[in-house]
């Protein structure tokens, strides 16, 4: 999961997934850490966890992807 914000006592994130087949933004770039396979983020799959339910942080995506991701939520949830 990518985390996109946190409240309270939960995390609001989008879903990751190693197969690159799948549409979704190509990871290119960690400010923090990796992961072990080249991985997309499932930018409309955006869920709500508890925090207590994250066992640790593997890695932080760079700020180049995180725009990117950003972007396309807003065009995904955008209402004209």
């Amino acid at each position: 999961m990518v985390v996109l914000a946190e409240r309270g006592d939960d995390l609001i994130g989008c879903a990751v997934t190693s197969n690159l087949e799948t549409e979704g933004i190509l990871i290119t770039g960690f400010e923090e850490g990796s992961l072990p396979f080249e991985s997309k983020i499932k930018y409309w799959q955006i869920h709500t966890f508890l925090k207590s339910l994250a066992l640790r942080k593997i890695a932080k995506i760079d700020k180049k992807v995180h725009k990117e991701l950003l972007e396309k939520i807003h065009k995904l949830v955008d209402v004209k």
